[in-house]
């Protein structure tokens, strides 16, 4: 099925949302090797660029950025413009009552 992105308008002030989040390694795990190397992928310009192309997310390797923003198509419908994705939402998470959520959301499909 055909489907297509598009970043939500919050108000006047937001448009898109932003997720951020850390990877890191576990102290003590058998295969750091394997770990860096599946993190230095992910952030990988061609895998960022492909990632986002297919997803609709806004990269975070800037050349994957400027690469994506270089297609007129996508650019017309991707946040690419560092002025727009400065606009972007990015909430506090830490101010969130995850407890509060899990158990609205378990509520919620259990009907």
């Amino acid at each position: 099925m055909p489907v297509a992105t598009a970043h939500p308008v919050l108000n006047d002030k937001y448009t898109g949302m932003v997720k951020q989040g850390l990877w890191g390694i576990t102290k003590g795990s058998k295969n750091v090797k394997a770990a860096h190397a599946y993190i230095n992928l992910f952030l990988d310009e061609d895998f960022q660029w492909a990632f986002a192309k297919k997803r609709g997310v806004v990269p975070v390797n800037l050349k994957a950025v400027r690469r994506l923003a270089s297609n007129s198509t996508l650019n017309k419908f991707m946040i690419l413009d560092p002025a727009r994705m400065a606009r972007m939402y990015r909430p506090d998470f830490s101010r969130a009552d995850i407890r509060a959520w899990i158990d609205k959301w378990n509520r919620r499909v259990d009907r």
